[in-house]
């Protein structure tokens, strides 16, 4: 028969397994990243994992907090490579489109073949659409800031001229 003591072995080897970096991604971590320790490689995880409920539950905006940990203090962990993911995420949710898209980029460097990463190609590619359809082109934006500047120039006490200034820089 198979005894307990091997069944916990073989528990604990799948276990390490799951926690492990995604092939090459260790290499791109930096060094040191093999080395990081199951406690912290788990600890990152549950963060993540507690962070990715949150977004889930329409709550993006308290997830960040989190993964900005995650990032900051497990770095060398595959942890911190899904964090990026999942900021992105809640970027996204949040009309974030400039930190969304960095977010996704940062998960496609460091993981391009992880699990996650056709999705966030994908979701690269729709933040971009709804930028230029939401915001327009770099070029238009460029003109939209030109004509407000004007406006701003030729009327600086007018709140409107003001307002569509702000607006225009703001994007």
């Amino acid at each position: 028969g198979t005894s307990i003591m091997g069944l916990m072995m073989l528990g604990a080897a799948i276990f390490a397994s799951a926690c492990a970096a995604p092939t090459g991604v260790a290499s791109r971590l930096g060094p040191g990243a093999s080395d990081v320790s199951l406690g912290v490689r788990v600890a990152a995880q549950r963060d993540v994992d507690q962070s990715r409920r949150l977004i889930e539950a329409g709550q993006p905006s308290e997830a960040i907090p989190q993964l900005q940990y995650v990032l900051t203090a497990y770095p060398a962990t595959p942890g911190a490579v899904e964090a990026r993911y999942w900021l992105g995420v809640a970027y996204q949710n949040l009309d974030g489109y400039q930190d969304a898209a960095t977010m996704f980029q940062e998960y496609l460097r460091l993981a391009p073949g992880g699990s996650r990463a056709g999705e966030a190609a994908a979701r690269l590619k729709r933040i971009s659409e709804e930028y230029a359809d939401r915001f327009g082109t770099p070029g238009a934006r460029g003109q939209e800031i030109a004509e407000a500047r004007a406006q701003f120039q030729a009327e600086p006490a007018s709140p409107q001229a003001m307002r569509r200034l702000a607006d225009a820089l703001w994007r």
